[in-house]
Order: C-alpha cells, then structure tokens, then sequence
C-alpha cells in the first residue's frame, strides 16, 4: 500500500483567507497530478477548526465535488464565528441520542 506524505500540502483552521487556501491546495493539486477524486479525499485531512465543521456539513455526493467544497469553504469560513453560532441555534437531539450526548455536542 503507498502511503501519502503531506509535503508541501496546505492546511487550513477557517481563520484566514479561504480563497487563498483553495488557491494554493489547487496549486499543489496540479503539481501533484491529482484528479477531481483525490481533491476531494485529500482536502478532509487538510482541514481542522471550522473549516472541518463546515466540511462536515456538506452531504456525500457534495464532498465528492471539488468546486462545490471550495465554494462552501469560502462561503462559510467567510465569518467563521457566525457558522458556530448557526450550527449551535440549529442544533436538534438525533433519533437516539441522550441528554447528555446533546450537552457535549452543543459544547
């Protein structure tokens, strides 16, 4: 099995410029030969902080659309306190899931 090194690729909290950490993955995307697929897998373990939360909110076939991730990123790590704040209103208990389960999530 190859492993992946992460040499050179960007990563990125929400803070900070989201277009110009799309232009740079996409940068190291071409000199890396990568497709649209290997985008889109390799973007998740660049990501933390809110632009993690905000990668986790777009559905499966979404996370499998570079453009639509990228435009997502931008959109939402724009004003990333406003996204926390939204998820934290939105936020409903799952089918399943205890009080305190809720809590921690809320958290």
């Amino acid at each position: 099995m190859a492993s992946f090194v992460f040499e050179s690729v960007p990563f990125f909290n929400g803070q900070g410029e989201a277009e110009n950490f799309i232009q740079y993955y996409e940068l190291e995307a071409v000199k890396k030969d990568w497709n649209n697929g290997k985008k889109c897998k390799v973007i998740e373990f660049c990501l933390t902080g809110v632009a993690k939360q905000a990668f986790n909110m777009l559905t499966h076939e979404d996370k499998n659309d570079f453009s639509k991730i990228s435009k997502h990123l931008i959109e939402k790590c724009s004003n990333a306190t406003d996204i926390c704040i939204k998820e934290f209103q939105e936020r409903i208990m799952k089918t399943g899931e205890s009080p305190a389960q809720f809590a921690i999530e809320l958290e």
